[in-house]
């Protein structure tokens, strides 16, 4: 401390120095600059700091940690080391320890929005949700003009389920800067996720009036068109995906299926993407919205053709996606085997520990791989990818054991096979007889059925077991 007193002027005046260097971009000299006076007054907390802050912007986060941390150990009063700290540590996916450093700073600081703001990120990083939206309420109420805390602060509300809540922070951020394209697009999703699509088409349509190339907002558009049956229009949002380069599988499919042409093959690109979108509210959307029951039918049809208390060695179950075929045909299987495209989709089935083995991949590729035979293979809702079955069927057929069951669903036309608007294929009774026959498969079980709920009536289809030849 001695050396500090004595040599006070010389290191405010290189303190000065160093500060204007640091602020014009000239790191390497300023870091000279504070390293001299650390080396005569190794105490210096605000040059600590201001070094700490050097050495982050040049990419050296380990040695900036250690002096922020020197830093407000120096002088554990500044809130701006705390904050500092915190902010390191969040970068450096340090989360808890980057609540607690925020903390300290609001402790010093209740009045500093950003303190808070930097708690509430923070807290959110680290799944602390009400945590994280009590800190938000607290920034906006200290800086009521500041767009990214209403923005940050209407996330967090809607991933707590307060979706009332999230619409009004959204609606303030939006006052605030009405140009921000980010803003109305994530309007546009959470709209999008009740079913108000009418509002969801509202907001995605400022989107891209603020943004014409903001890409994803035209991916939720075209959806929306499809789903009102304004292809035209739909049509135009997935062209102007391809011109943008995003998203390009799916916009050529639908294309496709908007103008009625014929996909014998799905990209699996575009499959796997879709699923791994819809993952998080797969169940939720497809059993408690839309009443799919296929699976626990498709369950029941197999079960009636085996003898009371008999279980299947090996049950394979393609495109398996949550598992919901999983968790119905598990009383049935010494063995049960689960494959999907998407890795989102297998990660949840993995969560309910009804698989003795999951796997990532293309169904009709992994059945072609595979050398151990099957008794049984479900398909629920998969059919509708494929278009063209006949390799399906035939990479099935090889690794059925002879009579082994193979039950799937299908959406039905009245011939061969068709690419809907939707995106998804209809299959024929006919023409899945037929194709089952070539590949030496027959028709056990052929039941008519409502798979589900699309708009306000039963989309009708078909549920089939079929077994291999002996």
């Amino acid at each position: 401390m001695a050396d500090c007193a004595k040599h006070f002027a010389v290191i405010e005046e290189t303190l000065g120095e160093a500060l204007a260097l640091h602020q014009s971009g000239q790191l390497a000299a300023a870091e000279k600059r504070y390293r001299e006076i650390l080396a005569v007054c190794g105490d210096q907390a605000e040059v600590l700091y201001y070094l700490g802050l050097l050495c982050q912007a040049d990419g050296r986060l380990d040695e900036a940690l250690r002096h922020l941390e020197a830093a407000r150990q120096r002088d554990p009063q500044q809130a701006d080391a705390h904050l500092a700290v915190g902010a390191l540590h969040q970068r450096l996916g340090a989360y808890v320890e980057a609540v607690d450093a925020c903390r300290e700073a609001v402790n010093l600081a209740p009045e500093h929005g950003p303190a808070w703001y930097n708690l509430g990120a923070a807290s959110f990083a680290a799944g602390q949700l009400h945590e994280a939206i009590a800190a938000y309420e607290r920034a906006v109420a200290c800086t009521p003009d500041d767009v990214d805390s209403f923005y940050n602060l209407a996330i967090a509300y809607d991933r707590a389920g307060q979706p009332d809540d999230a619409i009004r922070a959204y609606d303030r951020a939006m006052e605030l800067a009405p140009t921000d394209p980010d803003i109305p697009y994530n309007l546009a999703l959470l709209y999008k996720r009740a079913h108000s699509f009418a509002l969801a088409q509202r907001y995605l349509e400022q989107t891209i009036a603020i943004a014409a190339d903001y890409a994803p907002a035209y991916t939720h558009l075209a959806a929306i068109y499809g789903r009102l049956e304004r292809s035209d229009e739909a049509i135009r949002c997935y062209e102007r995906l391809l011109e943008l380069g995003h998203d390009e599988e799916a916009a050529r499919h639908m294309l496709a299926a908007l103008r009625g042409e014929r996909l014998e093959v799905v990209a699996a690109g575009y499959v796997r993407k879709l699923f791994d979108g819809y993952a998080g509210s797969f169940e939720q959307e497809l059993v408690a919205k839309l009443g799919y029951t296929a699976p626990r039918r498709l369950r029941q049809l197999v079960g009636s053709l085996l003898p009371v208390g008999n279980r299947l060695d090996r049950v394979l179950d393609l495109g398996c996606g949550t598992g919901l075929a999983g968790e119905v045909f598990r009383d049935l299987a010494t063995t049960l085997i689960g494959v999907d495209l998407s890795p989102r989709m297998v990660a949840l089935a993995e969560q309910k520990r009804i698989y003795d083995a999951l796997k990532v991949g293309e169904i009709v590729e992994f059945c072609c791989q595979q050398t151990e035979r099957c008794d049984c293979i479900v398909a629920a809702d998969v059919l509708v990818y494929l278009g063209e079955i006949a390799p399906f069927f035939a990479a099935v057929a090889k690794i059925l054991v002879p009579g082994g069951l193979f039950a799937f669903s299908t959406e039905r036309c009245e011939e061969g096979f068709v690419l809907r608007p939707t995106g998804r294929h209809a299959h024929a009774t006919d023409y899945v007889a037929e194709v089952a026959a070539a590949c030496g498969l027959r028709v056990v079980l052929q039941e008519e059925t409502r798979l589900r709920r699309e708009k306000e009536a039963w989309l009708i289809g078909d549920l089939f077991v079929l077994a291999a030849g002996v």
